[in-house]
């Protein structure tokens, strides 16, 4: 009975053992850490940014002719298909088209990185020019490196064109006219290279109408 019984002393000395295995690779432990926070960082630096957004929308309707028996029985036998109606005109080609107009989704920026091209809403400039204008020709893109507070250089592969201007200043880069305004208050050394691409609007409404579908 005795020898089957566990010496408490033998679990403290292989824990001992343990510890002092542990400190002896310590430089394992140290690298696995590192890696894993290398891993971590570059996960959240360049994996696509997702966002979730909900809204609530009153939809109100004009019953004020009616009496109360009509209002009720409207209500309760015409409710769910006036929801569709709704939703349906919501989600319509023309009401998609008009939001991602009026949001100027025609120009994308991108923010040059050393490791991945990523596109941003918060780009350090805005290129001002009627949406006529990006739909003549779209998938058409150049470069724009921030000089100082005011100016910046402008580089175009496929024209040949580099060229430097000042904020504000009208711009000529073949066909195109336009200007470009700063969006940064400070920090303008900081910013990255901005590519600027102008993007078919009905390719883009097509593809959200397809994502509310």
């Amino acid at each position: 009975m005795d020898q089957n019984k566990t010496n408490p002393l033998d679990n403290i000395i292989d824990l001992r053992e343990f510890l002092y295995k542990i400190l002896n690779n310590w430089y394992y432990f140290l690298l696995s850490i590192l890696l894993a926070l290398l891993i971590a960082f570059g996960y959240n630096r360049y994996s696509q940014e997702l966002y979730r957004v909900s809204t609530k929308i009153q939809i109100n309707k004009d019953d004020s002719n009616n009496s109360t028996t009509d209002v009720l029985y409207n209500t309760l036998n015409n409710n769910e298909t006036s929801l569709k109606d709704e939703v349906s005109l919501i989600t319509s080609f023309p009401i998609v088209f008009k939001t991602v107009s009026d949001l100027r989704f025609d120009i994308g920026y991108y923010l040059k990185g050393n490791v991945k091209t990523s596109e941003s809403l918060f780009s350090p400039i805005e290129v001002i020019c009627d949406i006529e204008f990006t739909q003549n020709k779209t998938n058409f893109s150049f470069d724009v490196e921030v000089i100082d507070e005011n100016t910046y250089n402008l580089y175009c592969e496929k024209l040949d064109f580099n060229s430097v201007f000042s904020f504000g200043e009208e711009v000529k880069l073949g066909s195109y006219n336009f200007t470009i305004q700063r969006k940064f208050q400070d920090r303008w050394n900081d910013y990255p290279v901005t590519i600027v691409k102008f993007r078919n609007l009905k390719q883009i409404a097509k593809q959200y109408q397809c994502a509310l579908g």
